[in-house]
């Protein structure tokens, strides 16, 4: 008997000892809000040795450990510096991350919730096209629908996002409800431009048509702008255009997207030409980034 009693004293004294360590947290527990983004709310949870984090809307923990008194930083993986702030009562309703924005404390918190609404691919139809980033022209996304799902596609790395409608021009990622699209029609009901997670906004691109003597003004030597003796030969195929790397041989067909920009799907393989005041296809860039002039 009294063998058990000392082991229950220990047993009681540890979680007492516990409780003490996670009320040196307790005061930052509780749901944060983003204030530039509503739809972003973080909770901190008190541990003994710092904090859970879970990120509410990708249902992701992170744990932060105390670097001052109302500082905590990661340990693993990206790094993150979440900065509280107290009250002049002493409360902690607010803090930064990173430096960045101000998150407050949100005391009426509600689970974001978005419904896929009813659908078919053909309703899906009106979405679909090349779209031309506002901030970096030289740069573009594809939709097209595919079992049902509004799928969108990089076309600088080729990867693909399927996202599904919650409202007539609404589309989201059912497992990442806060990467959203909103698109916006033009006078005859199709899509003129998309707003990607709220920040980023595309503008869609006509289409191309270029007949085979359209396609003569892009053919020809290009060398590397950074060294001129990587060369490729640009030449006209039916209504495609062929890419050829002379150091290899290698080649690769772009079909027409859009106005001077050519695009493989298979390979993930863009080309943007560009034109000189007079008109004159002067320039193109490659894949990754490369820039190759036109020899005259």
């Amino acid at each position: 008997m009294k063998f058990t009693w000392i082991f229950l004293i220990i047993c009681l004294s540890k979680l007492h000892a516990q409780d003490t360590s996670r009320s040196r947290f307790h005061a930052f527990e509780g749901v944060f809000q983003d204030q530039q983004d509503k739809d972003r709310n973080i909770q901190f949870i008190a541990d003994s040795d710092g904090l859970h984090a879970k990120i509410l809307w990708a249902n992701a923990v992170l744990w932060v450990f105390p670097s001052s008194d109302l500082e905590f930083q990661t340990r693993e993986g990206e790094r993150a510096t979440v900065k509280f702030t107290r009250d002049p009562d002493g409360t902690i309703n607010q803090l930064t991350i990173n430096g960045g924005g101000m998150w407050k404390r949100n005391n009426h918190y509600h689970p974001l919730v978005r419904n896929e609404i009813p659908h078919s691919p053909d309703q899906l139809k009106a979405y679909e096209g090349v779209y031309q980033f506002e901030h970096d022209p030289d740069r573009y996304i594809q939709f097209f629908e595919k079992d049902n799902k509004l799928v969108l596609k990089q076309h600088w790395d080729g990867q693909e996002i399927s996202f599904s409608p919650d409202s007539s021009w609404d589309f989201f990622i059912k497992d990442q409800v806060l990467f959203t699209l909103h698109f916006t029609k033009d006078s005859t009901g199709m899509a003129s431009k998309v707003l990607a997670f709220k920040r980023d906004l595309w503008l869609r691109a006509p289409r191309a048509h270029y007949s085979g003597k359209d396609l003569q003004a892009f053919e020809g030597k290009y060398q590397l702008s950074v060294d001129s003796d990587d060369l490729i030969q640009i030449s006209a195929s039916g209504n495609n255009l062929i890419f050829k790397q002379l150091w290899d041989g290698k080649t690769t067909t772009v079909t027409p997207m859009a106005d001077l920009y050519f695009y493989n799907a298979v390979e993930a393989f863009p080309l943007k030409f560009k034109k000189d005041p007079d008109g004159k296809v002067t320039q193109v860039l490659a894949l990754n980034g490369d820039s190759f002039v036109k020899v005259k």
